[in-house]
């Protein structure tokens, strides 16, 4: 199955935009080890397309920030994960993890 261009939703942008989706119902893929993946399916997707293999790869990439923790008072051991905006291309913070006292949230 190859992959097709779908629509998709931000809610941080509050914008529509398309995205590389599954051909059997429409839903967005990404990487899932060295494959991409249906990620309400399941099914293996293939990405033959140059543009759609350029769009997933701007925006899976993932930078680490390291913050202060609020609950230990630990300095410089929480992990913050920033992702991209889908719309925008900007980082993004999308949770963390305190390496000391191993607090966990997502956003």
């Amino acid at each position: 199955m190859n992959a097709i261009w779908g629509t998709d939703y931000d809610y941080i942008t509050d914008e529509c935009y398309k995205r590389p989706c599954c051909p059997e119902c429409e839903e967005p893929i990404g990487l899932d080890g060295d494959v991409y993946r249906c990620f309400s399916c399941g099914k293996e997707v293939e990405v033959n397309d140059s543009e759609m293999l350029e769009w997933l790869e701007r925006r899976s990439k993932i930078k680490v920030v390291m913050r202060d923790c609020s609950k230990c008072g630990g300095k410089r051991c929480v992990e913050i994960y920033m992702m991209r905006n889908p719309v925008t291309l900007d980082w993004q913070e999308r949770g963390g993890v305190c390496t000391r006292c191993g607090m966990k949230y997502i956003i």
